[in-house]
């Protein structure tokens, strides 16, 4: 019932300290009320506001490159953004590497070639999938070259190198990554040549001319430079053109990077990296001495005797292994530092005369222009054989005269092998050096023509602490043929989408909670003298 007043008389009148005992309970549970809400509300304002975080534009770019060398494989992880892309190429960058346990995948040639991708997956594990957040890893494509050591397996047999890149192939479809077949391939000697001579010039700043640069540390240089890589089994020089040089067109290389299009001179010479030249020498001694159990090795000091089995003497394909049949399983060679001797055998590794005194040839009938004018770094098995020279130490920039590597060969090729001073340098590693110094002097002078009394060539293992080889070069040239791609977003999950329902509930009923103790306190205005009017 109401009386005349409208009010109800059915709410029992209170007396003042009652009514205030009655406001101050409401009060309380109306100040809960929006403490609750507050963090309602504030709750899921968080969580949209992470999923909005969550769902920012993605401009990281990843990708990994695979080295498998002829003695290891390398593992490179290199990143870039959607952002540093100039002109088509991108600006990359190596985040870290990762060296296979395993050995070469060329040597399960002669065990199971079935197993060789087993031996990538420790780095893949360890290292790629660590540095590569888990939601790019599908988009990130991985790359493996195979260089000379496959070659020589694919001239020899066949199935075997098939075996081993269908093995790979398979243990990089299983990774987190983005992988096709062709992705997993024996890459040639030329373009091993040009990916290194990318590397050398990206890292020195030659590639990248000051209209494209903003705020790089790369710093442009005024020349390009030519690159000299040698590794176990092949060796390749890469230099660029000058404007007007004739060249034959199998020679000859184009490459568009950052804008600008590079010509290049470029050639591999398989059977020609310091392992394999050792071998073919050690050959040759043993087929002069009409196979003598005990060999002298002129390119060997005074004193040092060693044991080679048939087995690794007779390894083909570079090596003839028509050798009258033996009884003996190894043979001895013993070292006596003869320089001449040395000189004179070494350079008979190379078939100059073929070139019948061209200028632009420089052996095996290899046509070659000019190398005037031209500065070259050289990395790889060059570098080691001048730091273990002690040359390097001495020139920290690299630059060596190549008559000053002839003088420090002659010298560590005279010593008695008892008083070799190892340096810095395994003794085992010492063993081959005056062997390797002679070769790569002569390879340097009488084959590539580069004068030996300038300082035109840079003994380097790194530029501005980064490595030198094919790798790096290779990514760079690679992300000119990748799609652009604009800034992506996170793929929206379940657990995505719970969030947000989530979030929602959270804000709905802390505003309805809001809205409803702002109620109450507003009707408490409303009391009449006999009590609360609801």
């Amino acid at each position: 019932m109401a009386d005349s007043d409208g009010e109800r008389d059915d709410v029992p009148l209170l007396g003042p300290l009652q009514l205030e005992g009655w406001r101050s309970q409401l009060q309380l549970k109306d100040y809960v009320a929006a403490v609750v809400a507050v963090c309602m509300v504030g709750l899921g304002v968080t969580a949209i506001a992470l999923v909005y975080n969550y769902q920012t534009e993605i401009i990281d770019e990843y990708s990994i490159v695979l080295d498998a060398g002829s003695t290891h494989t390398d593992l490179m992880v290199y990143k870039w953004t959607t952002k540093d892309v100039l002109q088509g190429t991108a600006l990359v960058k190596q985040i870290g590497s990762c060296m296979s346990t395993g050995g070469s995948i060329s040597s399960y040639a002669s065990t199971d070639p079935n197993k060789a991708g087993s031996s990538l997956e420790g780095c893949i594990r360890n290292t790629a999938e660590k540095l590569i957040p888990t939601y790019l890893q599908a988009k990130s494509p991985i790359y493996l070259g195979a260089t000379a050591g496959m070659r020589l397996v694919r001239e020899t047999d066949t199935e075997a190198a098939d075996q081993i890149m269908k093995s790979v192939q398979h243990t990089l479809h299983a990774s987190p990554f983005k992988f096709q077949d062709e992705q997993a391939r024996i890459i040639s000697g030329d373009e091993e040549g040009l990916s290194s001579w990318v590397t050398v010039n990206y890292l020195r700043g030659g590639l990248l001319y000051r209209g494209i640069l903003s705020n790089s540390s790369v710093q442009p240089t005024a020349h390009l430079q030519g690159a000299l890589d040698m590794g176990g089994a092949s060796t390749q020089i890469t230099f660029p053109l000058h404007p007007g040089v004739t060249v034959p067109q199998k020679y000859t290389k184009y490459l568009h990077l950052y804008g600008r299009r590079h010509r290049l001179y470029t050639h591999s010479y398989l059977c020609y990296g310091n392992k394999e030249a050792e071998r073919r020498y050690m050959f040759s001694l043993l087929k002069n001495s009409s196979m003598a159990a005990i060999v002298d090795n002129p390119c060997a000091p005074e004193g040092l005797v060693e044991n080679r089995t048939v087995q690794y003497l007779l390894q083909p394909p570079c090596v003839d292994s028509h050798i009258p049949s033996s009884n003996q399983t190894f043979y001895t060679f013993r070292g006596t530092g003869n320089v001449t001797e040395c000189s004179s055998k070494v350079a008979r590794m190379f078939n100059f005369s073929s070139c019948f005194g061209s200028t632009n040839c420089s052996f095996d009938g290899v046509f070659q222009p000019s190398t005037e004018d031209t500065k070259f770094v050289a990395f790889s098995s060059y570098y080691y054989v001048a730091h273990s020279l002690n040359l390097t130490s001495a020139s920290p920039s690299g630059n060596i005269s190549l008559a000053g590597l002839k003088r420090a060969a002659d010298k560590f090729c005279s010593e008695p092998w008892a008083e070799v001073d190892t340096g810095n340098s395994p003794k085992q590693f010492l063993k081959t050096l005056c062997f390797d110094a002679q070769y790569i002097f002569t390879l340097l002078t009488q084959g590539y023509h580069l004068n030996e009394n300038s300082s035109d060539v840079s003994f380097q293992n790194s530029i501005h602490g980064r490595s030198l080889g094919w790798a790096l070069g290779f990514m760079i040239n690679a992300t000119n043929l990748l799609p652009i791609n604009e800034p992506t977003y996170r793929v929206q999950t379940e657990a995505f989408m719970a969030v947000v329902i989530v979030a929602a509930i959270l804000i709905s009923l802390g505003v309805l909670l809001a809205i409803t103790a702002t109620r109450r306190a507003v009707n408490r205005k409303k009391m009449s003298p006999r009590g609360l009017a609801i």
